[in-house]
């Protein structure tokens, strides 16, 4: 176990997941890291800023409300909001970690909207631990050239 090496991973998600996920595969393909620890730490590190932006939307949606008319407007738009997510939020929390660019503002608005906190993390936990061997792994079994072109896809897809 290399607990320096895993947490700096696990906090380096919260940089880029896709740049730390894919260091994780390079270093155990290089027999630095096992998988098992790359894919871990990448995995609670990504849980934790998904909690992190979930928590974001919480404190500021409560400020929001505390702001006179625009307070108003925004409660009025968050019922709404509410209603469409009460719907569907299992799916849109799991597909959403499969699609770039729609992570932040859905984990924001469940927080400001009031998505209970049990249902998001469950969902968002579900959804880390199935992405995140995906690209860890992935990244793992490429070749060093082939993973150093996805993190470059990945950051000009971003």
């Amino acid at each position: 176990m290399h607990p320096g090496l895993w947490t700096a991973l696990a906090a380096a998600t919260l940089v880029s997941e896709d740049l730390a996920c894919v260091t994780a595969g390079l270093l155990i393909q290089q027999g630095a890291l096992s998988a098992l620890e790359g894919t871990s730490s990448c995995a609670v590190g990504i849980f934790a800023g998904d909690l992190g932006l979930w928590w974001l939307g919480r404190s500021g949606g409560r400020w929001l409300a505390l702001c006179g008319s625009t307070g108003q407007r925004v409660a009025a738009s968050a019922e709404q909001v509410q209603r469409r997510l009460a719907r569907g939020i299992p799916w849109a929390l799991i597909t959403s970690r499969f699609v770039p660019g729609t992570r932040l503002p859905l984990y924001v608005t469940c927080g400001a909207t009031g998505v209970r906190f049990s249902t998001f993390a469950l969902c968002t936990s579900f959804a880390a631990a199935a992405w995140t061997p995906l690209v860890v792994l992935g990244a793992a079994g490429s070749s060093a050239a082939a993973a150093r072109a996805a993190l470059l896809l990945s950051v000009v897809a971003r």
